[in-house]
């Protein structure tokens, strides 16, 4: 039996910052972040539209990081002091923000919106711009 493959790209604006690294990305600084999400199911996988998954749910799983701040949680209180107005978009986060932990996270987010929806299609890769020309892609068993 074959197998079908959907793929959605989205793109957000979000801004982090790196610890623990030394360069200009240390500092608080924001990406047009590309994400591209590859799914993958047969034809049993469809819903009663003949959808593997409409696009707009990969949209709206991934909306709510545009425009964020993505702050490490035991950074919280600094960023609260500084009352830069970013307290409502703020994400709190226990890893770096890099593209790699990123990929990851976004990965996870959009497994667990498929299956709160109770679709059965599966993530197979997902891949972050973090520039036109810097890409990660992290690959799902």
């Amino acid at each position: 039996m074959g197998k079908l493959q959907l793929t959605s790209v989205v793109e957000i604006d979000s801004a982090h910052y790196l610890k623990e690294y030394k360069g200009k990305c240390a500092n608080l600084h924001g990406h047009r972040w590309k994400i591209e999400v590859v799914l993958e199911g047969t034809p049993e996988d469809l819903d009663k539209a003949g959808m593997l998954c409409d696009f707009g749910i990969i949209k709206d799983i991934l909306k709510e990081y545009d425009h964020a701040v993505f702050v490490k949680r035991e950074d919280e209180a600094q960023f609260k002091k500084l009352n830069l107005g970013i307290l409502d978009r703020m994400v709190l986060v226990d890893f770096n923000s890099t593209a790699e932990n990123l990929a990851t996270f976004w990965a996870e987010e959009i497994m667990y919106g498929l299956s709160i929806r109770k679709l059965t299609a599966r993530l197979k890769k997902i891949t972050i711009w973090e520039t036109p020309n810097n890409k990660v892609t992290y690959l799902i068993d």
